[in-house]
């Protein structure tokens, strides 16, 4: 995670970034206990975020739970008794579920706004059907909030209409 967090302390605008990685993150997060056929009806962020966690079969078997490098490492290594290396395992998926569903709890995803900021990216200009749709919901908030005069809105919006 720490990269994550490094990505975005810069003095460069990140925050159109911040869609896209952020569902990235729970995505490789979720996959290490939830059922694929979960996570693959999910297809965009907000309904990613919305996955019920609470439902146990959402999971998967614990024999399939895909435990990071280090701490398979970490479990081959220890001299323990198989009873012992079961609980490291299941603490382990705890703590990942537990920072999923901070995440799910905290994340930024929830919001419109946020997630229409992915289209001021030009990689989504060019390959995102409905680019022009989410970035006149970036503009309209921002005539709400008084950022930008209604021209500088309608104008802005023009500039996109031809994506």
């Amino acid at each position: 995670m720490s990269s994550y967090l490094k990505q975005f302390q810069r003095d460069n605008p990140m925050l159109p970034f911040v869609p896209e990685i952020l569902e990235s993150l729970i995505r490789r997060l979720m996959k290490i206990f939830i059922r694929k056929t979960v996570i693959d009806e999910a297809d965009t962020a907000y309904s990613l975020i919305k996955i019920d966690l609470q439902k146990r079969e959402n999971y998967l078997p614990h024999e399939l739970v895909k435990l990071p490098t280090a701490s398979k490492s970490s479990l081959s290594s220890l001299q323990a008794s198989n009873t012992k290396k079961l609980k490291f395992e299941v603490e382990c998926a705890a703590l990942v579920k537990g920072t999923v569903e901070k995440l799910q709890e905290k994340s930024p995803l929830k919001y419109l706004f946020v997630r229409s900021l992915s289209s001021l990216l030009p990689k989504n200009m060019v390959e995102s059907k409905n680019c022009t749709r989410k970035f006149e919901k970036v503009v309209d908030r921002l005539y709400t909030a008084n950022h930008v005069s209604s021209k500088e809105a309608d104008n802005a919006k023009l500039q996109v209409s031809w994506l």
